[in-house]
């Protein structure tokens, strides 16, 4: 049966019973090239607020999503993923991130600066994140 039938149901910007078949085609090509798309994705939160100093408790969630990391130096990644690497490297993402996220991977920490969605047409494809190394966390 055709995946656009049966589809595969995903959180986000999918529309439920529709196969985002692009998303797949860039990911298996770019893994091909030795890329690993498993980041850890930490998102903050804040707490309760202390009586004496005002400020909130900062509280991190940490899930694992589907991200490709494109450095700046890589440059047939970026070509062939059609992205333009603007700070210290991009993200391209079908699941949810947003700017201020931190994003771990290979012992670097990245935070997200801003996040632009990516359409064929009224199909959504991706997200492509700019991210900043942090040198803080090493």
């Amino acid at each position: 049966m055709d995946p656009a039938e049966v589809g595969a149901m995903r959180v986000g910007c999918f529309r439920v019973g529709v196969h985002n078949d692009l998303w797949d085609q860039m990911k298996t090509v770019l893994m091909h090239r030795g890329t690993d798309y498993n980041v850890t994705r930490r998102r903050l939160t804040l707490g309760v607020m202390n009586d004496t100093t005002g400020w909130y408790e900062k509280n991190w969630s940490e899930t694992t999503i589907e991200m490709i990391i494109i450095p700046k130096n890589a440059y047939s990644q970026a070509v062939a993923a059609g992205v333009v690497v603007k700070n210290d490297a991009a993200g391209l993402t079908a699941d949810v991130v947003v700017e201020g996220d931190e994003i771990y991977v290979n012992n670097t920490y990245y935070k997200v600066n801003t996040v632009q969605f990516d359409y064929d047409g009224d199909n959504f494809i991706k997200r492509t994140a700019d991210l900043t190394r942090l040198s803080l966390h090493e």
